[in-house]
């Protein structure tokens, strides 16, 4: 069985891409870099400037207004354009990156992070939503592993080079490294993006706003769980906790009876493949956070590792994220896309279990193919998950979609990060892991981010994930038959649909003969369009025909008959008739649908 491996990366800087994939790259890796770099930076800056209490919150300001703006990036872009979105975010992190390291005290430090994180949501989340917009889509699953092997790089290999800088220079110059960048990032914006976006006309209404009140609750449903970590005592924690959860659920909610929407209509809804792939993009690195924040200081406090070698650790996982990323791009069946999409969160878990095994077993030698499953976890199938949100979205939430995924990432670290702390504090970890050679008796905070993963692999295999868009799915390429014989139609797939069932929804059925009615050339109109509502049943193609729908488009009210002499009514009753066979799906005894004159469904 071929899972058709195709190595061509060339695509990615060829045919004037190049500024393209260079503006894209800059942008995540800028991002990912500063989400992290606070951790070998900036324990110098609070020696310096005092604040030793906010040092949490650098990160936390951080990632709850990338959380924020990355949340609102695909609603601006339809709006605005993506240009000018990203000009003015670049803007907005210049100016975040310049107050803080100019910082006098804690609390410019703490308003420079916050405009930073402001400034690198939206344009991370705009870069993913450009990927599927400006590349093939042939390329759409290596740029999208591209983008996933420069974030690897940048957010673990990011705090090794801010290190590297507070030792030589100053923790001030960890900040203003990102000058040069972010000014060659605002040089290539107006020169490699088009100036007019292939989806104009698909976003709100030039007269909305952006929902304020919407983006308040997402910011206050994020701080409620970050504060949940230090609040003490359990009872608190979990109530803090539980409270901002109920406050994202209502900002979802309220969101999808809005009519300025921020997020895909089906985000989070488990049954479909935006839905549920959101839910594992939450999920995974909301797992992953427990070694993120906690695994460096246990092998340091446990075995005496320096903090080079626990960042070495830490880069085992950032390799092999890298690694996995760029192999696993090169397949483009589809079969192999669902199977890496699903494997990523299986890989995940496994790790998480061997970390919560031999730290208390203390059994050094196992972390490392532990870091290498969590790596390779994100890294076998992240690019196609975030190809499959993109390509399923509903027409005109395309850039909703795809920008929403790494606003989501970002949430499940911060979540995470938050619910490891509370989980540490509750059970004693942090304590036992500062006393003097302190051991804990177990590791249930690793425990729990390993279930977080299983509910991500278990997301995956129910809500059939697929690794590419309709175009690309096994399922749009088996011939299968529509319950009615209403002359010579072809099936040409126009929107994918939510789950595997029900991928072949928002059927248009089109003329597969150029026959023109008279009136119809007469007065420019169109011919009748059918649309079929299909359930793809597997192993005998069936069809559901009670759910088949036809909607009349006729011009200037004109009843047109088919080119072979069919009227309106007339077709009415064939596919009645054909209705009533096709409900015992191909079984004795029951009458089989009329398949006449209908195209199996091509590229």
């Amino acid at each position: 069985m071929s899972l058709g491996v195709r190595a061509d990366w060339t695509g990615l800087f060829a045919r004037g891409m190049a500024p393209v994939t260079l503006t894209l790259c800059l942008g995540e890796g800028v991002y990912a870099f500063n989400s992290f770099l606070v951790s070998t930076a900036m324990p110098s800056a609070v020696r310096e400037l005092g604040g030793i209490h906010f040092i949490g919150w650098t990160a936390t300001l951080y990632l709850v207004a990338a959380i924020v703006t990355g949340s609102a990036a695909g609603f601006l872009k339809q709006r605005f354009g993506a240009r000018p979105l990203l000009s003015a975010a670049a803007l907005v992190f210049l100016a975040g990156t310049v107050a803080a390291g100019g910082a006098p005290s804690m609390a410019v430090v703490l308003v420079g992070r916050t405009l930073q994180g402001a400034g690198e949501g939206a344009i991370a989340a705009a870069c993913y939503a450009l990927v599927a917009e400006l590349y093939p889509q042939r390329m759409v699953p290596k740029a999208f592993g591209l983008l996933a092997v420069v974030w690897a790089l940048a957010a673990f290999g990011g705090p090794a080079l801010a290190g590297a800088l507070t030792e030589a220079v100053s923790w001030r110059a960890a900040f203003l490294v990102n000058i040069p960048v972010i000014a060659v990032f605002l040089v290539l914006v107006p020169r490699a993006l088009p100036a007019t976006s292939s989806r104009a006309g698909t976003g709100p209404p030039s007269g909305k706003s952006v929902p304020m009140g919407r983006l308040a609750g997402i910011a206050g449903g994020i701080m409620l769980i970050a504060v949940a970590s230090v609040a003490g005592p359990a009872w608190l924690a979990a109530a803090l906790v539980g409270l901002g959860f109920l406050t994202l659920a209502a900002v979802f909610a309220a969101d999808r009876r809005a009519p300025g929407r921020l997020f895909p209509g089906d985000a989070f809804a488990v049954r479909t493949v935006v839905g549920a792939g959101l839910w594992v993009v939450f999920l995974m690195p909301l797992g992953q956070a427990t070694t993120s924040v906690y695994l460096p200081i246990s092998v340091q406090s446990l075995w005496g590792y320096t903090p080079t070698a626990a960042g070495a650790l830490v880069a085992v996982m950032a390799l092999s994220w890298s690694g996995t990323a760029v192999l696993t791009a090169n397949f483009t069946e589809a079969r192999a896309r669902r199977l890496f999409i699903r494997l990523g969160p299986v890989l995940l878990a496994a790790g998480l279990a061997g970390t919560a095994v031999a730290l208390p077993a203390e059994w050094p030698v196992l972390l490392v193919p532990c870091q290498v499953l969590i790596g390779s976890g994100f890294g076998v199938g992240w690019g196609f998950l975030n190809q499959a949100i993109t390509e399923a979205a509903q027409p005109g939430e395309a850039d909703r979609a795809a920008g929403l995924v790494p606003t989501t990432q970002s949430a499940g670290y911060a979540i995470g990060a938050a619910i490891a702390g509370c989980v540490a504090n509750l059970t004693g970890y942090a304590d036992a892991l500062m006393a003097p050679g302190g051991v804990p008796l177990d590791a249930w905070i690793f425990t729990i981010g390993a279930l977080f993963a299983a509910a991500a692999a278990v997301i995956s295999l129910r809500a059939g994930l697929v690794g590419g868009g309709a175009q690309n799915n096994d399922s749009y390429q088996r011939p299968f038959f529509m319950a009615a014989g209403m002359g010579p139609y072809r099936m040409t797939a126009v929107n994918p649909g939510a789950t595997f069932t029900q991928q072949l929804a928002a059927v248009k059925l089109r003329p597969s003969t150029p026959h023109v009615h008279n009136n119809e050339a007469q007065s420019g109109g169109t011919r009748p369009v059918i649309r079929a509502t299909l359930d793809w049943r597997r192993g005998n193609g069936g069809v559901d025909g009670s759910r088949v729908r036809r909607v009349r488009q006729a011009d200037h009210g004109q009843r047109h008959r088919h080119p072979h002499g069919l009227s309106v009514r007339q077709r009415d009753r064939r596919a009645h008739r054909c209705r009533a066979g096709a409900r015992g799906h191909g079984q004795p005894g029951n009458r089989e649908p009329d398949t006449r004159g209908f195209a199996p469904l091509g590229r």
